[in-house]
């Protein structure tokens, strides 16, 4: 990216080398300090001062599934409501405008993007996230939220 992007702007973060974990991930620009050359973004709710070269611009919709992912296996119920998910994007201030229709688009795209359960219920779904907490394995985000459809 040879200049900084909007204020705003939804982006993905690439090429990091000292924090290549974050490689993938989407956020949301802050602003850009040009005394430093950085761009401030948001990620998952955490501040990051990033080189403009290690950015490229995302579409508004795929930063916000990914988002909803975040939530998704974030500590807390196992289970969202698409209006309990627009409520915690709201306080986060990357997420201030975002409307409750745009999360119910960004639900259907990630439930959708869920491994069908195995006999294509929800309530498979669901069973088969509570047998995995009880062993204590990850639920897979996209299934959590897959009861909104």
């Amino acid at each position: 990216m040879e200049s900084p992007p909007a204020k705003g702007a939804a982006v993905v973060l690439h090429s990091l080398v000292g924090r290549a974990e974050l490689n993938g991930k989407h956020g949301v620009v802050k602003m850009f300090d040009a005394s430093r050359g950085r761009v401030a973004v948001t990620v998952e709710g955490k501040g990051l001062s990033v080189r403009p070269e290690n950015l490229a611009l995302a579409d508004r919709e795929a930063s916000l599934v990914a988002a909803l992912q975040a939530l998704c296996v974030a500590p807390g119920p196992g289970w969202h409501s698409a209006k309990e998910l627009h409520s915690r994007l709201l306080q986060q201030s990357e997420w201030a405008g975002v409307s409750l229709q745009e999360v119910k688009r960004g639900c259907t795209v990630l439930a959708q993007s869920a491994p069908p359960a195995a006999n294509g219920t929800v309530a498979d779904a669901a069973a088969s996230e509570t047998e995995a907490a009880e062993a204590g394995a990850a639920a897979d985000p996209a299934a959590r939220v897959a009861t909104l459809l």
